[in-house]
């Protein structure tokens, strides 16, 4: 019970240890009789005991992670294992994952049960482990069902109201979405454009114009084979990049300066998703943001990136992050529909390459800014590969002439705000004092101690900030010198 009930992480974790090392003594007959009795506890309506038993089958897996082993008793405890996800499911207010909000208030978090995200994030940590070691379930015919219904259980764990929960979500998908079958969704998505197309022939131009994108359910999938983004590619795509959007909440608990491991899955989430979507040809002649194309997606990430602009523009997490992802986008894009993205792909780039230092906010020195240009620059590098020097430098100069014309525009509408609205006026005034105060209580709060060598500094100095330069007028005397020298002595 130590397991479980102990408040010390230290003594769980040695307890769990013992149980393992016990547990590699028995035999597997042994240990199979074992998961017969876990199961009948896995079927309580107590999440304590729920919890313990998955706690305890974790331990087994780990004892003897072969795949024989774990084949042999898989199937008797899927099922249970499906339903910890959901210990308390409410049909009337479960929306799949579909379009949720990006954070809970505060208030709701601290009204969320505990015991259910505790047995939530525990039978999550059962799901990685034999994932990982058993990497064939998700691509095995006999469990299908049990993929589909992981994938989309742990789409709908995005709304929770525990970070760990959300966290532990995104790892399961991101297993579940690398082994996905992309060149059979892909032919998936070119037989539903043939098909729809050929029966709305009789339908006017417009009506095919909003309907053509709209993924539905199609007759010709019987209910046998895959379902997560086999039978309804792009409603999947839309839902699924949505929900991850919705996690990508500037400077919040989820993803922030110092924790951006949210950050990484969802990015990574979302190249998968590109991989899909990079199937679906975009329209020659205009480009709509309405169809659930590759340009969509590009939008989706353009506006992660303008919200952290925004809202915090000193941070610099989601913008690196997103910048990764439109490097990763560039390499796997084909030629023609490239030409078609470039202008969206490298606005960002030329945006962070260009922009100008906030007063009060990081130096132009600063190793994460430095860090950032680097990957903007890199993103520039890789589009003048694939697109030629002649026409890269085309785009990049219409794109920095909006830029310009922007920055004066704003910086127009900010003058005569002065003027027309001088009570504003003085409220941003104010606001930007208040950033330039917080910045050096910031960087005062970083500074090491200056008596310990030891520290990063090496005597208080921050990385990154700019020294005093040295006067050669002003120099020490001679005497002093000595003076100062002889007390140091």
């Amino acid at each position: 019970m130590q397991l479980t009930n102990d408040d010390a992480v230290e003594i769980r974790t040695l307890a769990a240890d013992c149980i393992e090392t016990l547990l590699t003594r028995l035999d597997s007959s042994h240990k199979v009789e074992l998961v017969d009795i876990l199961r009948d506890m896995l079927c309580t309506t107590q999440l304590k005991q729920r919890e313990l038993a998955t706690q305890l089958l974790l331990r087994i897996i780990r004892s003897e992670p072969t795949v024989p082993f774990l084949s042999s008793w898989l199937e008797k405890v899927l099922p249970s294992l499906l339903q910890n996800l959901v210990p308390l499911r409410n049909v009337a207010t479960d929306m799949a994952g579909k379009f949720v909000k990006p954070l809970v208030s505060i208030t709701t978090l601290l009204n969320a049960d505990p015991l259910a995200d505790h047995l939530i994030i525990q039978t999550q940590n059962v799901f990685e482990e034999l994932l990982r070691l058993y990497p064939a379930m998700l691509t095995t015919e006999k469990y299908n069902d049990t993929v589909d219904s992981l994938a989309y259980t742990a789409q709908s764990l995005l709304n929770s109201a525990h970070q760990w929960v959300r966290i532990g979500a995104l790892k399961l998908l991101l297993q579940i979405m690398n082994e996905l079958d992309f060149d059979a969704i892909h032919e998936r998505i070119r037989y539903l454009r043939k098909h729809r197309k050929s029966n709305r022939e009789g339908n006017n131009e417009e009506e095919m114009e909003l309907d053509v994108d709209l993924d539905t359910e199609d007759e010709t999938v019987t209910s046998a084979g895959k379902q997560f983004f086999y039978q309804n590619p792009l409603r999947d795509c839309k839902t699924l990049t949505l929900d991850l959007c919705a996690q990508m909440v500037p400077n919040s608990a989820m993803v922030n300066e110092k924790d951006d491991e949210a950050a990484g899955l969802v990015t990574q989430l979302l190249f998968l998703i590109a991989n899909v979507l990079r199937a679906v040809p975009l329209e020659d002649d205009k480009m709509s943001s309405k169809k659930i194309n590759l340009y969509w997606l590009v939008r989706r990430v353009r506006y992660i990136i303008q919200n952290e602009i925004v809202k915090t523009p000193h941070l610099f997490t989601l913008r690196k992050h997103a910048l990764h992802w439109i490097a990763s986008v560039v390499a796997i894009v084909e030629q023609d529909m490239l030409e078609q993205l470039a202008p969206a792909l490298l606005i960002p780039a030329v945006r962070e390459l260009t922009a100008q230092d906030i007063n009060g906010t990081r130096n132009a020195n600063d190793p994460l800014k430095v860090s950032l240009r680097r990957v903007a620059s890199k993103v520039g590098k890789e589009l003048c590969t694939r697109l030629g020097t002649e026409q890269y430098d085309k785009i990049r100069t219409a794109i920095e002439t909006s830029l310009r014309r922007k920055r004066a525009g704003r910086r127009v509408q900010l003058a005569q705000e002065k003027i027309n609205q001088p009570i504003l006026a003085a409220r941003r005034k104010e606001a930007k004092i208040t950033r330039t105060k917080d910045a050096k209580k910031r960087k005062m709060a970083d500074r090491d101690d200056p008596l310990d060598l030891d520290a990063v500094s090496r005597g208080g100095v921050i990385p990154g900030m700019k020294r005093r330069a040295k006067s050669k007028t002003r120099t020490i005397p001679k005497k002093r010198r000595n003076m100062e020298a002889m007390f140091r002595s």
